[in-house]
């Protein structure tokens, strides 16, 4: 028989106290009762040990007390002498003698009673085979104390599952509703960094980075575990790409406070599946050993373990609302403390959405004339720095931006078609800028760059809604928007013509010249006038 490792402590000693009074079953009941467990999911097979038994007296009093059927009693010597290396244990002989040691335990007292006590365990037990859930009776139970459990090894690998183990005093027929204390786990994504604003999805240009933020509780019965596996397993979409060395992981305890775990405590493996997806996995083979700055971290059942790393968009980033790159997280963890059995969460995911601008080039006088031959780049400005857009071309006048840079000579010239377009993906929401650089041939460049921006309405993105999720405006022009490829989609119009200049109407010099050439008309005429007057 397996270990049984620290399952009743506080609730055991609490329960041994006073010499093992239990109420007394009433004139005419059976000597027998039934445990209902409820509450519970399917798929459970729950074991019952009797630990103590005895006969109820009129007041309500368990007598005799013996060791129960759950106990080997072939090695009651060794359990004996096993016992009697603790104190308060010493004088005690036979089951009444342990008992009455019990009386006024403390929590740690009932911790070292159920772990030596758990060695001795026998195979006489109630189980719950065959029952299917969510309620299951143990029946045929004997007046006493019992040890209720999940049986070892029933729920390895189960989702949001972890064993349950109570001590319970039964002297009728009880219905009880265990709490299972199973870990959860969250993830969170954001755009800005570490202490940025972190939501189930966000934007992003491509090449740029995302932070994910993954938040894992424990579960309310680590105080039973000797060690506790621990492990994150995240999967990232072809879209994204893994930034080595981003890893990190801290505890927060109840009062908010962070200790960054050391290094040496977890391993971290990145691999590649056959879908082209990133697999990351971290991982503690003991969580309850990590230090913090090479000082003992002690870790709590209330403390929440956070992962955070970051990865790059890339070139395999889909577009638009209905093709996010999606990252996805689950845990596993130790789920009892008798055996290695782990168990899972469910998985979580976030939601990284990119977005692509057509341009269309026409001319301003004649709409349905198209223009080959623009060429323009895109910028942007984050924190004073501005960076250009250097794209993969894809031929046929379409760009893939594949990352930002700080020189604008070495930004990709995106150039329209004979059909007037070309076509950028990879852009985030929020504004950027385009430039033309060159317009098409005999027209009049853009004066000014237009700012491109770009809206999202996250509420429906969370319900997917995608009807009428993302806005957008070129300059002061608001533009259509494909909400489920995510094109933005841009006319943009040029003039024809001799360059004016852009002060003073069509300029001040024409004037000027036609004013002098006025004056010295008016001065030959005036001379003139005078010669012949003087020849007169």
């Amino acid at each position: 028989m397996k270990t049984i490792k620290k399952v009743f402590a506080c609730v055991l000693a609490v329960m041994l106290i006073m010499a093992m009074t239990v109420p007394a079953a009433a004139e005419g009941e059976s000597t027998t009762y039934t445990i209902t467990v409820q509450g519970t999911a399917t798929g459970h097979i729950f074991e019952a040990y009797q630990i103590f038994s005895g006969t109820l007296d009129s007041a309500g009093v368990l007598t005799g007390v013996q060791w129960g059927t759950g106990i080997d009693t072939s090695r009651e010597a060794s359990l004996l002498a096993d016992l009697q290396k603790l104190d308060r244990y010493k004088d005690a002989t036979n089951a009444a003698g342990v008992a009455k040691a019990l009386d006024k335990a403390t929590s740690a007292d009932g911790l070292e009673f159920a772990a030596i006590v758990g060695k001795y365990l026998s195979d006489a037990k109630a189980h719950t085979t065959g029952q299917t859930g969510p309620t299951y009776t143990l029946s045929g139970l004997a007046a006493g104390y019992y040890l209720i459990k999940d049986k070892d090894g029933s729920l390895a690998g189960k989702e949001n599952e972890s064993y349950t183990e109570f001590i319970m005093s039964l002297s009728k027929n009880t219905t009880v509703n265990p709490k299972v204390g199973h870990p959860t786990i969250y993830k969170k994504v954001s755009e800005t960094g570490v202490s940025g604003t972190y939501d189930e999805w966000v934007t992003q240009s491509i090449g740029s980075k995302v932070h994910f933020d993954i938040r894992g509780t424990i579960s309310s019965e680590l105080h039973y575990y000797d060690t506790y596996y621990y492990a994150f397993h995240d999967t990232m979409s072809q879209g994204l790409t893994f930034d080595e060395g981003s890893v990190s992981v801290s505890r927060i305890d109840t009062d908010g406070h962070t200790n960054v775990i050391d290094p040496a405590h977890y391993t971290v493996n990145v691999e590649k599946n056959v879908q082209g997806e990133t697999k990351l996995t971290v991982t503690f083979n003991d969580l309850l050993t990590v230090t913090s700055n090479q000082q003992k971290l002690t870790i709590n059942r209330s403390d929440t373990i956070r992962l955070h790393y970051t990865a790059t968009m890339n070139e395999n980033s889909q577009v638009g609302i209905a093709n996010p790159d999606t990252n996805a997280v689950k845990l596993e963890y130790s789920n009892n403390p008798n055996t290695n059995d782990h168990g899972f969460t469910h998985e979580v995911d976030v939601d990284v959405y990119t977005f692509g601008l057509e341009i269309l080039k026409v001319d301003a006088m004649d709409a349905t004339k198209t223009l080959p031959g623009a060429k323009f780049i895109l910028y942007r400005t984050i924190s004073d720095v501005t960076t250009y857009a250097k794209a993969t071309d894809l031929g046929n006048n379409q760009y893939k931006i594949s990352q930002w840079v700080a020189a604008e000579a070495d930004a990709t010239p995106f150039i329209t078609g004979e059909d007037g377009k070309l076509l950028v993906s990879g852009v985030k929401a929020g504004g950027f800028y385009v430039k033309e650089i060159a317009p098409p041939s005999g027209y009049n460049p853009l004066e000014e760059p237009l700012e491109v921006w770009i809206q999202v309405q996250g509420e429906k993105l969370n319900n997917g809604d995608a009807a009428d999720d993302v806005t957008a405006s070129v300059g002061n022009a608001h533009v259509t928007v494909n909400a489920s490829t995510g094109i933005v989609n841009a006319t943009i119009e040029n003039a024809s013509g001799t360059v004016l200049p852009s002060t003073g109407g069509i300029g001040t010099t024409i004037f000027y010249v036609a004013g002098s050439i006025l004056v010295f008309a008016a001065l030959i005429l005036l001379l003139t006038r005078k010669r012949m007057d003087a020849e007169a």
